[in-house]
């Protein structure tokens, strides 16, 4: 699964590897539509796809490679910054788990990044170690650190929670 993944973010245009920083209100916004897509507790997405998002292709050899990742970019991203990668797989153990991943200028730029999930993601926020969750009715975002140390950016993995365990 981690080559698929890495191979994904290297093919997705206008993605991470375009070395621009995806802008803190754009990784709010992609979570706030993983959150909207797991309204029924498994990724709808014609909602990501709504929300002008589009699926990028993973190909080998000139032909589409059947993966149960599916990776989704703006369609008309701003060229002043790069779009963040919304993440989902398509298996029976993964489908209620959306995850978007968007590149920082740097490290500092993370408490942006969690402010402006803060006004996505109202209800509640809870410092875990280095992470930080947050909840908005039924959906729990973390958000954490990825990336490399010249190339810094965040992860935000969306999931709904049942009723009794919130």
């Amino acid at each position: 699964m981690n080559a698929l993944f890495c191979v994904a973010l290297a093919l997705s245009t206008p993605g991470i590897s375009a070395q621009k920083s995806a802008t803190p209100a754009a990784i709010a916004d992609a979570t706030r539509i993983c959150a909207d897509a797991l309204a029924t507790g498994t990724v709808d997405a014609t909602v990501i796809e709504r929300n002008g998002w589009g699926a990028g292709k993973i190909e080998a050899n000139g032909k589409r490679v059947s993966t149960p990742l599916k990776f989704y970019s703006r369609l008309k991203a701003d060229v002043a910054s790069a779009s963040p990668i919304i993440m989902v797989v398509d298996d029976d153990r993964s489908r209620g788990v959306c995850t978007v991943t968007g590149r920082i200028a740097s490290r500092s730029m993370r408490e942006p990044v969690r402010a402006a999930l803060t006004t996505q993601f109202p209800d509640t926020l809870v410092k875990r170690g280095e992470d930080y969750v947050f909840i908005r009715g039924r959906s729990l975002a973390v958000l954490s650190d990825t990336g490399a140390q010249d190339s810094p950016a965040v992860r935000v993995l969306v999931t709904t929670v049942s009723e009794g365990k919130k």
